[in-house]
């Protein structure tokens, strides 16, 4: 959905014997919906076109070559040496999603990391709120932001993803075995979260050896597994809302404190995918080359509402106090063995966490 803003020659290096002619991206004005039919199917090119990034739209709109500008590293996760309460250090590997998909997990599993911990907190927008609902968006939230890992989309079933950017990033994301241990991981996730958030607890579980296979695209190496963990922050568990002091999230009249998995109180409603407080374009100014340009930042995350975000912040970390020993479903089953255990049973690989 996001075109080149002029047409683009892509050019390849001669090697021996091999040669490729050069391919010219056209800009795509269309969102994916209509890029496809019988008369004129879906290419390579398109789907190229449409992979396209930030830094690429800044490149051109500036007419500069930004990508000699940048370190190296600009595609790479961020390597940490964490203190350890025993006087140690674990050694931990940060990414982070964004545009051309939103978990940040790729650089990861390219760079073999067995344990990875993904945390995801849609944007409001993302989310469709006010109209998103919990349990009923349980699935939909999986399948959107995870299912494309392990092969599968929900894109047909949920029609306004197809004006969606996701959508043509996604057909790039498949690394993990959907099968992996005999069994549906995607349903496996879907299940558990489920029966997490019918217990009031917070929606933590993790996939345990999910098989990884080769994604030529991310340059990743498959045969070998690795531990997914999901910390989904969706919804206000039932049990933290009943810890909150009287007088502080009191819902209308008439209304319980939580309904569709939401609190009721206006000033807390989009918990924990806050709604950042609109705000007006703003003048950006970028270090030499560049020139101030006017960027319309109408929800920047600098100017999220106080009190919508010291909510979620508290409840962030009552979700780690709560799941440090485990987490048990409304089935009575365990559904996440605990924070303690996941970080005690770390091997003896030294960069084996992300």
């Amino acid at each position: 959905e996001v075109p080149f803003t002029k047409e683009v020659d892509m050019k390849y290096h001669n090697v021996v014997n091999m040669t490729a002619d050069d391919i010219r991206f056209k800009p795509i004005n269309k969102p994916f919906s209509e890029l496809s039919s019988e008369s004129d199917p879906f290419t390579v090119e398109k789907a190229l076109g449409m992979a396209t990034d930030v830094f690429i739209i800044m490149s051109q709109l500036l007419g500069i070559n930004i990508f000699e500008m940048l370190p190296e590293q600009i595609g790479n996760p961020i390597h940490f040496d964490i203190p350890t309460a025993d006087g140690g250090k674990r050694k931990m590997v940060f990414s982070d999603g964004g545009y051309n998909e939103g978990t940040g997990i790729p650089p990861l599993v390219k760079n073999k990391i067995d344990k990875i911990i993904s945390v995801l907190v849609p944007s409001p927008s993302a989310l469709g709120l006010p109209n998103f609902s919990l349990p009923d968006g349980i699935a939909q939230c999986i399948l959107g932001q995870y299912g494309s890992y392990f092969g599968m989309s929900e894109f047909d079933s949920i029609p306004y993803r197809l004006n969606h950017f996701t959508l043509a990033s996604g057909t790039f994301n498949h690394m993990f075995d959907l099968h992996s241990n005999g069994e549906n991981q995607i349903f496996k996730l879907i299940d558990a979260m489920t029966s997490l958030q019918a217990a009031g607890e917070p929606m933590i579980a993790t996939l345990k050896n999910v098989a990884v296979v080769d994604n030529p695209f991310y340059g990743i190496e498959g045969g070998w597994t690795t531990d997914l963990t999901v910390v989904m922050g969706v919804g206000v568990p039932d049990k933290f809302a009943a810890e909150i002091p009287e007088g502080i999230v009191t819902p209308p009249v008439g209304r319980d404190v939580t309904e569709n998995g939401f609190f009721t109180n206006e000033e807390f409603s989009s918990v924990p995918n806050v709604v950042p407080a609109s705000m007006g374009p703003i003048n950006v100014t970028l270090p030499a080359p560049f020139e101030a340009i006017e960027f319309p930042f109408y929800t920047v995350g600098n100017n999220l509402p106080v009190k919508a975000a010291r909510m979620t912040q508290i409840m962030n970390s009552w979700s780690i106090d709560r799941a440090w020993d485990g987490l048990v479903g409304a089935d009575g089953e365990v559904k996440f063995e605990g924070f303690k255990k996941l970080f005690e049973d770390d091997g003896d690989d030294e960069e084996s966490w992300s």
